[in-house]
Parts: C-alpha cells; sequence; structure tokens
C-alpha cells in the first residue's frame, strides 16, 4: 500500500500538472509515507538493542533526504533538465520499493502475527483497542502521537520549504540554497545515528528535552 501510493503521486507529479494537483497528490505520497514509517517502527521496534537498530533506520530516512536535494539541484542547476524531471528517478526507486517490499513481507500477514503472538484464553477485546483505550501506555502513546504530528510537520515543512526562504528571502543562489536542505537532513542523519547509542545511556526523557531545545536554537539561529 506504501509503495503503490508512493508511484501513483510520483507518476502524477512526473506529468508537471498545476500546483493545486501537486498539493492534492503529495497528500497520497505522505499517506504512503506513513504506512512506511509505522510498518518499519513497529517491525524494527521489538528487535534487540532498539535505540541503536531505530537510530540507524530513521539514519537512512534521513540520508534519503540529505541526497534527494543534491540530487534534484544538480539535475535542475547543473544539467538544465526541467524540475519535474526528478520523479522519473523517484518511479524508479518506488518500483524498486514495491518489489522488494512485496516479496519481503508478502507472507508477514494478520494471521502469521496472530499465530506468532497468541492471546490469553480468558482476554477479551481487540488488541489495537487495550494499546490505544485502555493500558495505561495508551496515555504515552497518545502524549507521543500529538509530539510526533507537530513535530514531523515542521520537520519536513522545514526540511521542503527551507529552498525557497534561502532563495526568496535570503536571495541565495539556487544550488547553495538546495545544499541548505542537504544540510539540514545531513545533520538529522547523523544525529539519529549518533542519539541512537546515546539516548539509552542519558535516558529518554532528558534526550527528548535536549534534543527539542537544541533543535529550536539551531532552526532560530538559521532563519533569524
Amino acid at each position: 500500500m506504501s509503495a503503490t501510493c508512493h508511484l501513483v503521486a510520483y507518476t502524477v507529479a512526473s506529468q508537471h500538472p498545476p500546483f493545486p494537483v501537486l498539493v492534492i497528490i503529495y497528500s497520497l505520497a505522505g499517506f504512503g509515507n506513513g504506512f512506511a514509517d509505522a510498518a518499519w517502527n513497529a517491525w524494527v521496534g521489538v528487535m534487540a538493542n532498539t535505540n541503536e537498530v531505530l537510530g540507524v533506520l530513521h539514519a537512512c530516512y534521513g540520508l534519503g533526504a540529505t541526497l534527494s536535494p543534491l540530487i534534484a539541484t544538480s539535475l535542475i542547476t547543473k544539467a538544465g533538465l526541467p524540475w519535474y524531471a526528478y520523479y522519473y528517478l523517484m518511479i524508479g526507486f518506488t518500483t524498486i520499493e514495491f518489489a522488494t517490499s512485496v516479496s519481503a513481507f508478502w507472507a508477514v500477514n494478520g494471521a502469521a502475527f496472530r499465530r506468532a503472538h497468541r492471546r490469553e484464553s480468558g482476554s477479551k477485546g481487540a488488541p489495537i483497542k487495550e494499546a490505544m483505550f485502555t493500558l495505561p501506555a495508551g496515555r504515552t502513546t497518545w502524549l507521543c502521537t500529538a509530539f510526533l504530528f507537530l513535530y514531523l510537520g515542521v520537520e519536513v515543512g522545514l526540511g521542503g520549504w527551507i529552498v525557497t526562504f534561502m532563495m526568496k528571502v535570503r536571495h541565495g543562489s539556487p544550488f547553495a540554497s538546495g545544499m541548505t536542505a542537504t544540510g539540514f537532513w545531513l545533520g538529522l542523519t547523523v544525529g539519529r545515528v549518533i542519539l541512537g547509542f546515546v539516548t539509552p545511556r542519558i535516558g529518554e526523557r532528558l534526550s527528548v528535552l535536549v534534543g527539542t531545545l537544541l533543535g529550536g536554537l539551531c532552526a532560530w539561529l538559521t532563519l533569524s
């Protein structure tokens, strides 16, 4: 489902439709990102050394986001190609995503999960309802969900629109402005790898507090 959302969105974007259509179609791409993010986090989150492995997983996301503006900027400013040519590459990458994801996880369905995680005979109700509405940990889940909803909006919005900001407000060149986005995502990539090993040693609460303060400070210094 994730790869299909990406493939449809990038195919439409490659046809350089009007801007309102891009906004709508990118909602579909974001929906696919949500599917992939949730699935990969759930799959990796039960492994040994969760913090470290999740850090590497999210660093892979950051690596893609680091290389993307570099590639797109080079195609536009150096090769002289139209902006939508970048989505031809994305269609190819998404085709690979579809083939590898389906082949690797086709058998890992709900029935296989229930066989591997049998519930006690006396338990009632759906597990997802218990996790979200009944168990005490559900409150933490909702709180983290609200935080991540705001955080990811800021992260993706800043990482995507900072190029336009640097060009129109700071009057930077197209290539230098594109490199600003590359630097933004590079910092995120390195941070996620390192913090995956640091967080278990200093605790999640302190890590989130310090990371939020430092992130806000860096954003303020960049944009002020």
